[in-house]
């Protein structure tokens, strides 16, 4: 009867402390270029402004700042100016529960002729309480 109810309460506890249905995202500034915070646009998801790097020195990192997910999961675009060029990269993240267990992180970038921007990731899961995660890396 103990372990059951051990048992019960470690999975209440996991599905209210699993946070699969945020999305950690970070950016790498390696170029030579600093970058600047232009706009945002949000599809699905949440992401406050004020966590958004509002510049990225050449050469530097943001922290890691969080989206979180809607009924359908994060869509995120970021705009940024990095000297006279604009870059502009999309994070998406699969609805995230604990029915489906993991998430899927993916994303699209569009960027001018002299930069270039490349990601990774790490698949968020609810079971180990573990959010997804981007790596944007502008060079």
């Amino acid at each position: 009867m103990n372990k059951i109810l051990v048992l019960g309460l470690l999975f209440v506890s996991t599905v209210l402390h699993a946070n699969c249905g945020d999305l950690e995202i970070k950016i790498i500034n390696d170029s030579s270029h600093n970058c600047t915070f232009k706009n945002e646009i949000i599809f699905f998801g949440t992401l406050p402004v004020n966590s958004i790097p509002s510049s990225i020195p050449a050469n530097e990192a943001s922290s890691f700042f969080l989206a979180s997910q809607s009924k359908a999961g994060v869509d995120i675009m970021l705009n940024y100016n990095c000297d006279n060029e604009t870059i502009q990269f999309f994070s998406y993240q699969d609805y995230c529960s604990l029915f489906s267990g993991n998430s899927i992180v993916r994303g699209t970038s569009q960027t001018s002729n002299t930069l270039n921007l490349t990601y990774a990731t790490k698949t968020g899961n609810c079971f180990a309480g573990r959010p997804g995660q981007i790596v944007w890396r502008i060079s």
